[in-house]
Formats: structure tokens, C-alpha cells, sequence
């Protein structure tokens, strides 16, 4: 999912209905969304699997059957080969 998309998907589907006051609260109700959408939201591209629960999937593989690619890491804040 691309930036554009995900915030769109986390402005009209999570917070629309929402009424925030504070950074505070936009702050607890985004760390909730993330939960629910990295842990709990299965993807049909993912085979139906939630994120999390993909990228154990795939570190469990032999590294001979993970497909490479490039993506961001967020802990190392660059593009990495994954």
C-alpha cells in the first residue's frame, strides 16, 4: 500500500468519526490504528495473512526461498533488501 493510499485508508476509515482534541489523543488513537492494521487487518495480497503475521511467515523461510526486494526500515530508517 503506498503513502497516499494508507493515509487515506486511516483518515476516512479510522479517524473520520473520531473526536479529537489533542495531539495526545490523535497520537493513542494512531498507535491503536497501527495495532489493528499491522496485527489484526488480514490482506488479501498477503494470502489473507495480517502483516505481522506475513513477515514471520517469511522469516521462517530458507532464505534460498525468500523472495528479495527493497523496502524501507523503519528501526534503520533506510531502504534495505528484505
Amino acid at each position: 500500500m503506498e503513502a497516499e493510499q494508507i493515509n487515506g485508508v486511516i483518515k476516512n476509515d479510522y479517524l473520520l468519526n473520531k473526536q479529537i482534541k489533542t495531539i495526545e489523543q490523535l497520537n493513542m488513537e494512531l498507535r491503536k490504528i497501527q495495532y489493528l492494521i499491522n496485527e489484526q487487518k488480514p490482506v488479501a495480497s498477503l494470502n489473507y495473512m495480517t502483516p505481522v503475521a506475513f513477515e514471520n511467515y517469511i522469516s521462517g523461510l530458507e532464505r534460498t526461498r525468500q523472495a528479495i526486494t527493497k523496502c524501507y526500515d523503519f528501526n534503520k530508517k533506510g531502504v534495505v533488501e528484505a
